[in-house]
């Protein structure tokens, strides 16, 4: 989904496995995208966005909004409503894109100008 240049994903999740927590219940709703890519066919080996991609019935477009390349601003907001959480997630620029890559290809940390991680949960990931 789109929305004035900038990409979105939402899910519900319960009450219940988000304890009552606003955190909690965005926390398990970003696991929800990322987890998308494991419940997939994958993504092709140019990692490109393609018409036919994005037309796949298992295309994990949640996890590929997320993990764009060009994203530079991520933001949640988060709703009870009846019992369950409502978690609106927004990213700039948006991703989704055909024609351009979901991510680039190449070793870790190549692409870094800033440096990156090199220890912890985070590790391989570009300091920006």
């Amino acid at each position: 989904m789109s929305r004035n240049g900038q990409g979105e994903n939402f899910a519900m999740i319960s009450s219940y496995d988000a304890q009552q927590s606003n955190l909690i219940a965005a926390f398990k709703a970003i696991k929800t995208f990322w987890r998308e890519i494991k419940t997939s066919r994958g993504i092709n080996r140019r990692m490109q966005f393609t018409e036919h991609f994005r037309n796949r019935q298992d295309a994990p477009l949640r996890f590929t909004q997320m993990a764009w390349a060009t994203t530079r601003q991520f933001g949640c907001g988060v709703k009870s409503c009846n019992g369950n959480y409502v978690v609106v997630c927004r990213y700039s620029p948006r991703g989704n894109i055909v024609g351009q890559n979901i991510y680039n290809v190449g070793s870790t940390c190549s692409q870094c100008a800033g440096g990156c991680t090199n220890e912890g949960p985070h590790k391989g990931l570009c300091i920006v």
